[in-house]
């Protein structure tokens, strides 16, 4: 089925009626209070269809047909009723106050009917905007009112009055309507108000109501990382982006960054972890966390795995698609810009649990481990036993004496180091345990007196996931495609995560915040794997055991602050200042082999049989900014300057050591037929048995450092709100060195690999505004990607995370991407939006992996040059329009189209079987689908999410193998969310409902399966 043209010919037909249907509506805004501050989940009946519930701040916005309408409250066994018109694309306010042996208070502020009269005002609407200044006194003592909520009638510009009752707003010149809200004091609304680009302060004055109530906000609350903010967020962004946020993963039970961002627009996953952005990925993608680089806690990978980041800390994720000069050099596809949860405004705790399992894979595969293996922490059973950590200290070689080698040890000293290793291999079959996930954070806010605030947030996260699955993997050898090697296999992976942040934060007056964040975020590895089939190079049929214990690790401390200076003409400054550590510990990897001998199994004694590796990574970021931003205002016309110094500084030290047993005597054909544990019994650990032996290679240690320093300018204008152009320069220097060297023998040349270079990187981004919903952005940027330290090293080495001999290149250039994208951009009310983008990227000598002619290593090379373009649709759009009984759904979605390929050099042609093809990793489209259901009536939630992406190169084909290509997977989720009493909200989740498995494959044949089970999930969360 060609899902590209299905979802293309559903585009057409929807996006069309969506933007066609604007017009037949408008909006209620009704907002409630009772005994002194806002009504939270009062329940609100339209036209006896319709029902709303309130949020926390009293507050609903509600899409209805334009004509008029009838409001229903029950109050005090009471039904009262109000009727209300609602105008085309414009809100109608309702303000209703209840009071205990009082009849409700209804106030109605809605706009006037279009009349034929006001079109003038309506074109102004669209024009240029000028400054308006107001003050708001107290009609009782001419004292200034603090805090009053200022609005427009039909435009979404509002303001809140200072303390010394000011404010200001941008406004289109004409005659406008104004409301004016304070909790202490009647709405004022005032009628025809003249906004003439005149620079005198008009004064109104408001009287008290008698009515004590807390601050409210009147319209539509915009919380942080909700739709309306976002929306907000990506409108007014000078670049192009798209954004997710916590409401939006909330909806879709999304429990990690991974998981989320495969939603947005042109976005794909590999390996369900790492990014790819419109068809590039790894070193073209970076990712930052509060605006700080994050490194990769991956040993081979320079990308950041997505999966350890829970979206329970996350406020918002931005993918940012186009360029600034404020931005990394290292651009290439894209950034992913991830926020923490901001600090909150009130006291609150929060907590969650959850338990899912997948029916169809109840059985699985596992083996002795630690006694804290559940807190993901290894207690030691895995580390290297203390007698071969004291033999091999100072990283002395563990070989046995000789003539030789006289610093060697002697027989008997060799004898108990081999049996001082744990003899824990064998494997046995479980019955899975429920996945459970569990989560808990609480702040608080403090008024400290005047505008000085403090406030504090912390979480903690911890989850126990098992998955089992089945795989088949196939090579097909040339020239008459037989397939070998072949096995089946049965992997089981206990994955455990744990999390622990902690904000702080001062507003230190009006002008001045200073933020710190820290956390611990851990994800540890637990993977037992069983495989039997055929290869030939191993002499026939053989049974392979793989036991990985991985913990990952990502510690941060982040302080930063901003300072205003009003003095200075609103200068602003910030400053950050950030260290990151990402570690890797991956201890007693273990991985042995049987093989058919007589009808038999009978462990593999060849060298290769056995392996016990001990490996670990560290990779320490320090990080440091400063931007000056100076902002100036002459009428209607803006100019911004910025510029800024960033630096940082990056070092990665890795090490393996490897073992293994060699039989250095006779032993008798049954013992190899019994289970390992047998085997390597002590008494059969010895001269006349088994021999341990280091078989750690010459390129298993590396060290490597890279340095950033970056200067920028930028200026961006403003004309009358209109159309906004900003240009910059970035200046780059980059040095970048790593040593791979033989841990045993330090007098020996080490191979070394250096990249030095220094790039101007400009960058334009321009946004026309050229009416009161739409605009149009242009952009151009010129952006690099680095090859990482072990693709830049010439020694070969084996990738333990795939098992592949991998062999960099000391004469990899630098990516250089020049990138131009077009995106026009539409806006509703209510969360409503259309948006389509065109872009295209050339990349000169861009970075792939390919299969060295001749022999099993795989080699980074730059291709001469590359070219990719798209183009992408997105859309949000409530059903309301199809009839009363659509008011509570909500649909949307992306679809993105990509096309690239790859021009090969001279000495490449001829060696890759397809000198036409696409880059690896980009896929031709990307789909995602979404239909909500919110009822606040009754708090209930549904949703019902698809995910596709097509097909993509996973391992590039030398002659005469062709391509390998991942093939698409359909995935479609179903998620339900009930709250109920009050606080409290149960939630069900159906991942994978189309059971689609995982499938790569070459010429039309299979090479690799993965089978991906159905997995149901249940939750429950409770805030106070």
């Amino acid at each position: 089925m060609n899902f590209s043209r299905v979802f293309a010919l559903l585009l057409l037909l929807a996006v069309p009626r969506a933007l066609a249907s604007v017009g037949e509506h408008g909006f209620l805004d009704v907002t409630v209070f009772e005994g002194g501050g806002p009504k939270q989940g009062f329940a609100i009946v339209i036209d006896n269809e319709t029902k709303i519930k309130t949020s926390d701040l009293g507050a609903s916005l509600t899409s209805l047909p334009v004509g008029d309408h009838i409001l229903q409250i029950e109050f005090n066994d009471q039904s009262y009723r109000q009727a209300f018109k609602i105008v085309k694309d414009q809100p109608t306010v309702i303000l209703i106050n209840l009071e205990d042996g009082f009849q409700p208070d209804f106030s109605v502020e809605q706009p006037a009917e279009p009349k034929e009269e006001q079109d003038s005002l309506r074109i102004s609407l669209d024009g240029p905007k000028t400054e308006f200044q107001g003050r708001i006194l107290s009609s009782v003592d001419r004292q200034p009112i603090k805090g009053v909520r200022v609005y427009i009638r039909g435009l979404q510009e509002s303001s809140v009055t200072d303390d010394e009752g000011r404010f200001k707003l941008d406004l289109p010149q004409g005659e406008l309507s104004f409301s004016m809200v304070h909790p202490r004091f009647n709405t004022l609304s005032m009628d025809r108000v003249a906004v003439n680009g005149q620079s005198d302060v008009q004064t109104f004055a408001m009287s008290p109501t008698g009515i004590k109530l807390e601050e409210f906000v009147v319209t539509a609350p915009h919380i942080k990382g909700s739709m309306s903010s976002l929306m907000d967020d990506r409108r007014e962004s000078s670049e192009v982006v798209d954004v997710i946020g916590a409401e939006q993963m909330k909806k879709a039970g999304d429990s990690d960054a991974a998981s989320a961002i495969r939603r947005v627009t042109g976005l794909t996953l590999v390996d369900s972890k790492y990014p790819y952005i419109r068809g590039t990925g790894g070193r073209y993608v970076s990712t930052f966390l509060n605006g700080f680089n994050l490194p990769s806690p991956d040993p081979s990978k320079r990308v950041v795995p997505l999966d350890m980041f829970p979206t329970g800390i996350l406020e918002s994720i931005n993918v940012v698609k186009t360029s600034s000069s404020e931005y990394s050099g290292e651009f290439g596809g894209g950034h992913i810009q991830l926020k923490t949860t901001s600090l909150p405004e009130e006291f609150f705790v929060k907590y969650s649990m959850s338990v899912s399992a997948a029916p169809g894979s109840n059985d699985g595969l596992s083996y002795d481990g630690g006694d804290r293996d559940w807190l993901g922490y290894d207690d030691g059973t895995r580390r290297l036993p203390g007698l071969l950590r004291v033999a091999t200290k100072n990283d002395q070689k563990l070989t046995e004496r000789s003539l030789a080698n006289v610093d060697g040890f002697s027989p008997e000293e060799m004898q108990l180091i081999g049996r001082s290793l744990p003899n824990n291999y064998n494997v046995q079959e479980i019955e899975l345990p429920v996945s459970r996930g569990m989560s808990l954070s609480m702040g608080d806010g403090y008024n400290l007196g005047g505008k000085w605030r403090f406030g504090w947030l912390a979480s903690g996260i911890y989850g126990d996931e098992w998955e089992t699955n089945v795989q088949r993997k196939a090579e097909y050898q040339a020239p008459e495609y037989k397939k070998d090697p072949y096995y089946e296999s049965n992997q089981t992976e206990r994955l455990v995560k744990i999390g622990a942040t902690g904000s702080l934060g001062f507003d230190l007056g009006e002008h001045h915040q200073l933020r710190m964040f820290t956390s611990l975020l851990r994800r540890t590895s637990d993977e037992t794997y069983f495989s039997e089939g055929n290869n030939e190079n191993w002499d026939g049929e053989f049974r392979s055991y793989f036991l990985k214990w991985q913990e990952r690790e990502m510690i941060l401390r982040q302080y930063w602050g901003s300072h205003t200076m009003p003095f200075l003409g609103d200068l602003k400054l910030d400053w950050r200042y950030g260290v990151a550590d990402a570690e890797l510990y991956q201890p007693d990897t273990r991985e042995y082999r049987y093989q058919i001998n007589n009808d038999r199994w009978e462990f593999n004694t060849r060298k290769g049989g056995n392996k016990r590796n001990f490996s670990e990574m560290k990779d320490d970021n320090d990080e440091m900014g400063v931007d000056l931003t100076f902002p100036q205002k002459f009428g209607g016309f803006g100019l911004t300057l910025k510029t800024g110094y960033h630096k940082i500084e990056r070092k990665r030290n890795g090490k393996t050591r490897r073992y293994g047993y060699d039989l250095a005597g006779t032993v008798s054909p049954q013992l190899l037929q019994q289970d390992l544990e047998t085997i390597f019994a002590e008494d059969n650990i010895g001269r006349d048995g088994f021999v341990i032996k280091e078989l750690t290679l010459g390129t298993d240690s590396y060290r490597g450092q890279q340095e950033v320093k970056a200067t920028y300018g930028q200026l961006e204008f403003d004309f009358f709100d209109t159309v906004i152009i900003s240009g910059g320069l970035r200046q780059e220097e980059s040095s970048q060195f790593v040593k791979t060297f033989d841990l045993h023998a330090p007098n020996n040349q080490p191979a070394l690999a250096a990249l030095v270079n220094d790039h101007s990187l400009p960058s334009f981004n321009t946004t026309w505004k050229f009416s009161t919903d739409m605009q149009l952005r242009f952009a151009y940027s010129k952006s690099l990607a680095r090859p990482d330290f072990r693709e830049l090293s010439p020694a070969p080495y084996i990738d333990d995370e795939t098992g592949d001999s991998i062999q960099g290149n000391e004469e990899l250039e630098t990516t250089v991407i020049d990138a131009y994208d077009t995106r026009w951009e539409w806006y509703g009310l209510a969360n409503e939006s259309v948006s389509f983008a065109v872009f295209y990227k050339n990349l000169e000598k861009p970075i792939e992996v390919s299969i060295v002619n001749g022999s099993e290593y795989l080699k980074y090379n730059n291709a001469e040059a590359a070219t990719t373009y798209g183009a992408e649709v997105e859309w949000h759009k409530n059903l309301g329009f199809m009839g009363s009984w659509a008011n509570n759904f909500k649909t949307g979605g992306n679809i993105a189209y990509m096309y690239s390929r790859v021009r090969l050099s001279e000495d490449q042609q001829g060696i890759q079987t397809n000198d036409d093809r696409p880059l690896q990793g980009q896929s031709p489209y990307a789909v995602n689908l979404y239909l909500f259901y919110d009822n606040l009536k009754t708090d209930t939630e549904l949703g019902l999410l698809f995910n596709q992406m097509g097909p993509r190169i996973a391992t590039v084909g030398q002659k005469p193998f062709d391509d390998v290509y991942e093939q698409p997977l359909p995935q479609l989720d179903f998620t339900v969310g009930q709250a109920f009493a009050e606080n409290y909200k149960l939630s069900f989740k159906v991942k994978n409902i189309l059971d689609a498995d995982s499938k790569y494959k070459q010429e039309g044949r299979e090479t690799a399966f993965k089978e991906k089970s159905r997995e149901y999930s249940l939750g429950l969360s409770a805030k106070f």
